[in-house]
């Protein structure tokens, strides 16, 4: 029975551990000049490393908001975007290269890496 009961609680503990958001620590640079903001020409569907996935929403409106290491950083007006582990996190989108590369979280300013780069369809507005 003791075996059992520790069985079970190894088990609840891989599965908490392997749907965790993994961030790490990083510093935003904000700029005076500011690049022209786009919106997504398509609805897409963000994997993040735990497992879990994020909706962008087709049409929604993007502002540059800074740089981190990683990539520069777009946030919108236009829907909630969270990430979720145990707890949920407010993300913002980073992007290298034409590239989804991860989201930046504003409150714990970490950087969370997405499992596989997506390519990024985006139309500039004036």
């Amino acid at each position: 029975m003791k075996k059992t009961v520790q069985l079970i609680f190894l088990v609840v503990g891989l599965l908490i551990a392997g749907c965790s958001v993994k961030y790490t620590p990083v510093v935003i640079k904000t700029t005076t000049k500011s690049k022209p903001m786009w919106t997504l020409t398509e609805k897409i569907n963000v994997t993040l490393q735990s497992g879990s996935t994020t909706h962008l929403k087709l049409n929604t409106t993007w502002e540059h908001v800074g740089t981190i290491e990683q990539g520069e950083v777009y946030k919108t007006k236009d829907q909630i975007v969270t990430i979720r582990g145990p707890n949920m996190f407010e993300a913002y989108l980073v992007i290298s290269e034409e590239r989804i590369v991860g989201f930046y979280l504003p409150i714990e300013k970490g950087y969370a890496r997405i499992s596989k780069p997506i390519i990024i369809n985006r139309k500039t507005l004036n």
